[in-house]
């Protein structure tokens, strides 16, 4: 745990997608790594399905839904 904060990511993770919803729950997971992108996909079968799109360099385009 955070010295700084006595939460675990995923208490907090938690907390964010509850309270500000799953656009603010991606940016937060997007902040803990180097990556552009944070996505979270469906699979259909043999087909993936991108649900939402969170884009550092672009927060406020790619929330699908």
């Amino acid at each position: 745990m955070d010295a700084i904060h006595p939460l675990s990511p995923i208490e907090i993770f938690r907390t964010v997608l509850t309270e500000e919803g799953i656009h603010a729950a991606l940016k937060f997971i997007n902040a803990r790594s180097s990556h552009r992108f944070t996505s979270i996909y469906q699979f259909d079968g043999s087909t993936l399905h991108n649900l939402y799109l969170y884009d550092r360099a672009n927060p406020d385009f790619g929330l699908f839904s």
